[in-house]
């Protein structure tokens, strides 16, 4: 039995190949491949039935179930930071039962905790058919993907039970069902929507036609345009058939795809950029005349749940930077959807936004509301219009304008008489989820593959800042039937190898991934993707959902491997997280690098702040830095400010951790005329204290004080003595971050007065804080230029007693002697000649 069955299956296969090089003679030589494309049943879809039009015959607890949508109350729950008004609200673990009439062939929704559960609160999700288990979800937290749930249920069954099993108290949290409800046998989506991923080289200069497999055309729309993103196909499924093949067609205007036709379910928003000067945009014609003529730089479309929403949903960072100048362009925003109206009559739409915004239902105008103003108003629904409307499927759009990357869009809507809600969730008409099972190559191109690729995790701290993004990355199964070996180059640096690997990039942007399909160690298939790694923007929260994935990277194993210019994010990213770990293990590796991995162009502002973290008291890494310095300042072209910096840093170094001026001097001849303020007084300082320990200092080298009142010098010199005893206290403290402080704040006082390089206080108290932080070869370095600057005799001892403790902790203890006995000769009588004395005979 099961190899009739076996045989029937690779009949049926035979004669779809058949089929398909059937129809590709038909499309002619411009094809370039095509997928497969079949129902995604493990994807959530809206339901035809929503749970809330459907009465339960049990419950575990009637006080743990709370439905919405209700009549005449306006009700919201907050699931992964979405609003959802069709809902099923659970306090705690909870089973509610249905009884079944045959007429529904799937369970469907979205499922987790709402966001006001704690961190430490689990849940487990189940569907039931009678006795039978349909679904079982993983364990998730909070922070977890919300699961999707699309469960088939048996013809017989009689009653389906959804259970949420909960570990830990929720407290004043919830278990939430988003858009929960059935599908009906009867009823198919009249559209559907899948993505494509084709090699970077066509992207941008293909169309798309979607067929039956017995060659019929079928009606699609394509929303494309970001080379990086995969391409969003929307197509006609009223055929109701089983499968779709969808043809990649390279040389045609992929404009092609983008008629008139939209298919009626789901909502798409499709974003675009113009720019700034096209003031025509605050204007409703201007609108769209700009986003038909000018919108140069497109965006692909997102499926959205609602239209309600406080940040750009797709990401155009690329697109803009790509441009000339990233602050100069609008955000042009255009939803489109199709919702149900449950009963004829006149509804109200309001529209909250800011900057412009306009209301179309079945392409009548209804509502705008004014561009530039303050959008509290909407808020009150002050901004609507009615539209009678029959029972029935309807049209909206909904157009906004913003300054990029800014949004703030809101749709509400009524029933005459009722309270205004969100238009969201079930309110629009379900579509179905296609995906592409397989991959056919033409004649042509028979060494060519595709992989499908999608971000599935982030961690950063909100939209806009530096972020590790987790990305998935699987193969579409050719029609070979062979094995095959898998490899991936991801672009940063890390080769991967399997069918299905997930990667974290350490830095968002565009990144050139090539799959090698290999077969007995012989390649027989490559594909390569240009892949936007841009942050989950369906993902509010900034916590990762699986911590896993970001600590599997923190390992040297993995940062030797990644390019330099992702090792540098993050570092960057650990800086901002202030995770010491991390910030250790990357300047270890950055360390390691040779010269020539270290890509000096473009990134000398990064090794600047790097350097100066390394040089901090409380890293001290100063050898490895002041190497590291010497080889970019070495390999660097143009001089600009951040290399002058890191200049100004290396020579300081030179001067106080190396005591080499010979090379301190060359460098200061190398700092380019044109400095500023800061660096002017930074290089004289520098300079002054060259010539102090060479011994070259004269009385006309000493820098004066800035002129101005007596009132400007008197406050000056109460700031500074203030400073001093700030220091000597922080000096005083076991926190080595309070001494970095102090450390911070004299030479801050420093660089304001350049002349306190040869006050004796300040210097005292330099050494103080260094000594305190065990830096004592500066302090021996900085103790032993003090004493050729102008400074009273009465310092010299406690210049000379640093010197000594210096060089007794550095372990010359015959040098310490000598200076020691010194001391005794020029000074005999000195409480530091004494303690001085006491430190060597210590070590006797």
């Amino acid at each position: 039995m099961r190899s009739s069955l076996i045989y029937s299956e690779r009949l049926l296969q035979l004669v779809l190949i058949a089929v398909f090089c059937l129809t590709l003679t038909a499309i002619g030589s411009e094809f370039a491949f095509s997928y497969r494309l079949q129902e995604d049943h493990a994807a959530f879809r809206l339901p035809d039935i929503p749970l809330s039009e459907v009465g339960w015959i049990s419950q575990d607890s009637t006080n743990n179930f709370h439905f919405g949508p209700k009549a005449g109350k306006v009700e919201y729950r907050s699931l992964d930071g979405r609003l959802c008004s069709y809902f099923m609200a659970v306090r705690g673990s909870g089973a509610v039962v249905y009884r079944m009439n045959g007429s529904c062939e799937r369970v469907v929704g979205k499922a987790g905790l709402s966001d006001r559960c704690g961190n430490d609160i689990q849940v487990r999700f189940e569907v039931w058919a009678d006795r039978n288990i349909l679904f079982r979800s993983e364990t998730i937290n909070k922070n977890s993907r919300p699961v999707e749930i699309n469960a088939l249920i048996p013809a017989e069954t009689r009653k389906v039970k959804l259970l949420s099993v909960v570990q830990g108290n929720i407290g004043g949290g919830e278990v939430i069902w988003q858009d929960p409800g059935f599908i009906l046998r009867e009823y198919r989506p009249v559209v559907g929507e899948c993505e494509l991923f084709v090699p970077e080289e066509l992207t941008g200069k293909c169309h798309v036609r979607i067929l039956t497999p017995d060659g019929k055309d079928v009606s699609c729309r394509l929303y494309s345009g970001d080379i990086s993103n995969p391409l969003l196909v929307e197509f006609d499924t009223s055929s109701l058939s089983d499968e779709y093949l969808a043809y990649v067609i390279v040389g045609a205007d992929k404009e092609q795809n983008r008629g008139s036709w939209h298919g009626k379910g789901g909502l798409r928003l499709e974003t675009r950029l113009v720019k700034k000067d096209k003031e025509k945009v605050l204007t409703h014609p201007g609108f769209i005349e700009a986003w038909n003529s000018d919108s140069t730089i497109l965006a692909g479309c997102e499926t959205v749940d609602s239209i309600h929403h406080s940040f750009p949903v797709v990401d155009m960072s690329e697109a803009a930077k790509a441009s000339e100048n990233f602050g100069s362009y609008f955000g042009l925003y255009i939803y489109t959807g199709y919702f149900k109206a449950m009963e004829r009559g006149e509804y109200d739409f309001s529209t909250m936004s800011v900057w412009g915004s306009s209301i179309f239902i079945d392409d009548k105008f209804v509502v705008q509301w004014p561009g530039r103003h303050d959008f509290h108003e909407g808020r009150r629904c002050e901004y609507s219009g009615s539209v009678f409307l029959d029972e029935g499927v309807h049209k909206i759009e909904y157009l906004n304008y913003n300054k990029w990357p800014r949004q703030l869009t809101v749709c509400a809507w009524r029933k005459k008489g009722d309270n205004y809600r969100v238009l969201s969730g079930c309110d629009f008409m379900p579509s179905a989820k296609y995906r592409a099972t397989e991959y056919i190559s033409s004649a042509d191109n028979s060494n060519d593959e595709t992989f499908r690729w999608s971000v599935e995790d982030d961690m950063r701290f909100d939209i806009n800042s530096p972020a590790l993004v987790a990305v998935r990355f699987e193969t579409v199964k050719n029609n070979s039937g062979k094995s095959y070996e898998y490899r991936w180059d991801m672009g940063d640096g890390i080769i991967a190898v399997g069918s299905e690997v997930e990667h974290v990039y350490l830095k968002k942007g565009q990144y050139r991934v090539t799959l090698t399909i290999s077969e007995g160690g012989k390649i027989v298939a490559k594909a390569t993707q240009l892949v936007n790694a841009g942050i989950d923007r369906a993902k509010l929260a900034s916590d990762p959902r699986d911590v896993r994935l970001f600590d599997n990277v923190a390992s040297r194993m993995y940062l030797e491997h990644v390019d330099i210019v992702s090792l540098q994010a993050f570092y960057d990213f650990a800086c901002l997280i202030d995770n010491d770990r991390w910030q250790k293990l990357t300047a270890d590796v950055i360390f390691s690098k040779s010269e020539q991995e270290l890509v000096f162009a473009d990134n000398i502002s990064f090794y600047n702040k790097f350097a100066s973290d390394m040089c901090g008291l409380l890293t001290g890494r100063y050898s490895e830095a002041i190497s590291l310095m010497k080889s970019v300042l070495a390999g660097s072209g143009a001089a600009n400010a951040a290399l002058a910096d890191l200049r100004l840093l290396y020579i300081r170094m030179l001067l106080d951790y190396s005591g080499d001026y010979q090379e301190a001097d060359i460098q200061l001849e190398h700092l380019r005329t044109a400095l500023s303020m800061d660096q002017i007084a930074k290089r004289e300082i520098l300079k002054a204290e060259l010539q102090a320990g060479t011994g070259k200092l004269g009385t006309e080298e000493i820098i004066n004080l800035p002129s101005g009142s007596m009132s400007d010098v008197t406050t000056r010199q109460l700031e500074q003595a203030s400073v001093f005893r700030s220091a000597i206290a922080a000096s005083q403290s076991e926190d080595k971050e309070v001494v970095q402080g102090g450390y911070e704040e004299l030479m801050g006082v420093l660089l304001k007065t350049p002349s306190l390089v040869f006050d004796a206080d300040f210097n005292l108290a330099r050494l103080e804080l260094l000594r305190s932080a065990g830096e004592y070869r500066q302090v021996y370095n900085i103790a032993t230029r003090c004493s050729n600057m102008p400074m009273a005799d009465v310092y010299e001892p406690k210049l000379l007693y640093f010197r000594v403790q210096s060089l007794l902790e550095l372990g010359e203890k015959d040098t310490a002697s000598d200076l020691v006995r010194r001391m005794e000769q020029k000074y005999p009588y000195c409480t530091e000649t004494a303690e001085a004395l006491r430190l060597v005979n210590v070590g006797n």
